[in-house]
């Protein structure tokens, strides 16, 4: 049978069962740009056309870009798997593995493509793990059970389903006094540095447009700007991170002289006071071409010349091409 397909059967089957690359990159963690390349250079993955010339996978090549990735990730070259079948890819994999090591969610086979591991069934089991890591000050088993809900989960679910609420309970938690302000930091230190390390090989590869991101003066929590520009760096954006408590003239040189195309602030609900002048000033002192997003709890809405999200799903849907 064709691959080629007439426009309105693509469009028919845009709906259940098919991907955007935004889907599909948030789902492997392969960002748009890089699938982008591939497409181009080793005609993988090859997709079907929308008739508004967009994109669309069906969903079996999730399955296939995993296996890709992981190749990748243990040293094999582009030249030696891009061109394999998922059976010869899987089949290496099996090979490549150390002995003893457990398969990544990726690999497993005869796993229903999407689906959580068992041992994340569910994000209060799971919350309740961390939170027990966390009370026991238990790094190596905190980073664990946050690596394991990357790989099961997805990147969004990950962020939005776990890492929040989690953050959350801990928060509630040092506020009733059941947890210590070490316990507090202990957490945030460990999510903080698996947000960073996620975000490295996605920030090495990244080739699109500059978006700076921030936290306004006195805003000293960074956790939600790390999920943020972990989000834009797998989306192929060059993020130039400034962190938490940067004056605001700061941020509008910054992204001036960098060319940025977009600011992201995540402003947190202990500065939800004095933010909306704040972040009018940094909307007028933003060259007019610059597009301010802002997120996080307490982020002002209906501000002139800026756009609010309300969850990370919406910023990634913004960012989908």
């Amino acid at each position: 049978m064709s691959t080629v397909m007439s426009a309105s059967k693509v469009h028919r089957r845009a709906e259940p069962g098919w991907l955007t690359i935004g889907t599909l990159a948030r789902a492997t963690g392969i960002p748009p740009s890089t699938l982008r390349t591939w497409e181009r250079r080793y005609r993988v993955p090859v997709p079907s056309r929308k008739p508004s010339g967009h994109r669309l996978y069906p969903v079996e090549t999730v399955r296939h870009l995993r296996a890709l990735r992981r190749a990748l990730d243990l040293g094999r070259t582009p030249a030696e798997v891009m061109r394999l079948p998922l059976s010869e890819l899987e089949e290496l994999l099996g090979e490549a593995r150390r002995p003893g090591e457990r398969p990544r969610a990726g690999e497993r086979r005869g796993r229903r493509e999407g689906a959580a591991p068992t041992t994340l069934a569910g994000g209060a089991p799971l919350i309740a793990s961390l939170l027990a890591a966390a009370r026991s000050l238990d790094r190596r088993s905190l980073r664990r059970a946050l690596v394991d809900a990357w790989a099961g989960l997805g990147p969004i679910e990950c962020l939005g389903g776990v890492v929040a609420p989690f953050l959350h309970e801990i928060g509630a938690a040092w506020a009733e006094g059941t947890l210590s302000v070490r316990h507090e930091h202990f957490a945030s230190g460990v999510v903080a540095d698996f947000l960073r390390e996620a975000r490295r090989p996605f920030e090495e590869r990244a080739e699109g447009p500059v978006a700076v991101a921030a936290t306004l003066p006195g805003d000293l929590h960074e956790i939600g700007l790390l999920s943020v520009a972990l989000l834009l760096s797998m989306s192929g954006w060059r993020v130039a991170y400034l962190g938490p408590d940067t004056p605001v003239r700061e941020i509008a040189a910054f992204a001036k002289d960098a060319g940025a195309r977009a600011v992201a602030v995540s402003v947190s609900p202990s500065r939800r006071r004095g933010a909306a002048s704040a972040i009018r000033a940094l909307r007028a002192a933003l060259p007019r071409g610059v597009e301010l997003w802002l997120g996080g709890e307490g982020a002002p809405p209906d501000l002139p010349g800026s756009t609010r999200f309300e969850n990370l799903s919406q910023l990634a849907s913004r960012l989908e091409v």
